[in-house]
């Protein structure tokens, strides 16, 4: 089942956090890059947020959450973890279609090295845009978008 979430409730919130803290744990290994920003991510700085959070239940358990956050007027996938115990499940790709249905255009960015994550995006219509160096130590960051079609 997917839902809205109200990040504004601490237990939401601590939920959210711990999906995501344990997902971005499996990233930082996989593209060798432990310093991935959202590892330094605090209740506080999530609650503060002003995305969207649609979230994916398993009997009553909160095990993945995609975030969306409109930047420069263009709606960007944020956040998008899953629990590592909820992995290869199709939960990623019923968040990415559940936002489709209701977004006509979105963005994401990702690890150049995150190529389980660029597969996934790309089976669901993604299409390559750009790509920049960020960060220190520096890392590739690679952006996708999709739109609806016409």
């Amino acid at each position: 089942m997917i839902t809205e979430l109200n990040i504004s409730d601490e237990t939401l919130a601590r939920e959210t956090l711990r999906v995501s803290l344990a997902a971005y744990t499996v990233e930082a290994d996989l593209i060798g890059y432990s310093q991935i920003p959202p590892l330094r991510e605090t209740l506080k700085d999530l609650m503060a947020g002003t995305g969207r959070f649609y979230g994916s239940y398993r009997d009553n358990k909160l095990v993945a959450v995609i975030e969306i956050n409109e930047e420069n007027s263009e709606k960007w996938i944020s956040r998008l973890v899953v629990d590592p115990g909820y992995f290869h499940q199709g939960i990623a790709t019923q968040l990415i279609r559940y936002c489709q249905q209701r977004y006509s255009s979105l963005w994401v960015g990702t690890a150049e090295q995150n190529h389980p994550a660029i597969s996934l995006y790309q089976k669901q219509g993604f299409r390559y845009a750009a790509i920049k160096t960020v960060g220190t130590p520096p890392i590739n960051w690679v952006s996708y978008s999709w739109r609806a079609a016409s």
